[in-house]
């Protein structure tokens, strides 16, 4: 993968030398912060020199190092690819949903949680919240991006869901997952998810609990019982956390 060829390049030998500006300048690249309504980040390049553009209206650290990284993902894997059209009208609600962007997110989530030192968080534990947020302080990253870098190494069949408490806002599948939950979809008020609805944020963590997976993978053509085990976080006001692992 580009990413860890880009660390090996480096030297990289501990996942706290992991500086994406700095990695970013060391090869050239200028990194500099203006305001972007918007976007959080952009690649402006022009043939082998380029500038990387962060919204200085984010200050989270942790969202600023992986826009950072993001774009890095844009100048090794996308290498024609400059974002001045960003700024033309209706050009941004597009290009989110691109194949270029998922490439660049993946790149973002290597470099910045490698496999060999991230993975390590991963060895024996099911997929609960408590683990995923000491990933996420100990790499410096977001907890969403913990939670997605977390399955796509994962071996387990477990999937990640965002919500409200009320309804499903996305959800990420691990690679041994086949998922049928969709965007919008009313949570079960039997489901830890929606019993996280009036707890304080991050202060309780409820399971993990083992069930039937009736109210996440509702199947009326089957007769077999999904097991699962499941642990909900609320985050903050608006979204709340929920790993469910398929027994």
């Amino acid at each position: 993968m580009a990413a860890y060829a880009f660390l090996d390049e480096l030297e990289v030998e501990d996942y706290r030398q992991i500086d994406p500006q700095l990695f970013a300048e060391c090869i050239g690249l200028k990194v500099r912060a203006v305001k972007l309504p918007g976007l959080d980040g952009c690649l402006m390049r022009l043939g082998k020199h380029g500038t990387i553009l962060r919204n200085s209206l984010v200050d989270y650290p942790p969202r600023v190092r992986f826009t950072i990284a993001h774009e890095l993902g844009h100048w090794f894997l996308h290498p024609n690819h400059s974002q001045d059209y960003l700024f033309e009208e209706n050009a941004l609600a597009r290009y989110k949903r691109s194949q270029v962007e998922d490439e660049a997110n993946t790149f973002a989530g290597a470099l910045l949680m490698p496999r060999k030192w991230f993975g390590k968080g991963l060895v024996n534990i099911p997929p609960l919240v408590q683990p995923i947020i000491e990933l996420a302080d100990k790499f410096d990253v977001s907890i969403m991006a913990a939670t997605k870098r977390y399955m796509d190494l994962t071996l387990m069949p477990s999937v990640a869901i965002s919500s409200d408490g009320e309804h499903v806002r996305w959800t990420w599948p691990s690679n041994g997952a086949k998922v049928f939950i969709r965007a919008g979809m009313e949570i079960d008020p039997d489901s830890t998810a929606y019993d996280c609805q009036d707890t304080p944020e991050q202060a309780t963590r409820i399971g993990p609990v083992k069930s039937t997976g009736d109210m996440w993978f509702p199947n009326p053509f089957s007769d077999d019982e999904v097991l699962i085990e499941e642990q909900s976080c609320r985050l903050n006001q608006d979204i709340v956390l929920t790993l469910v692992r398929i027994i």
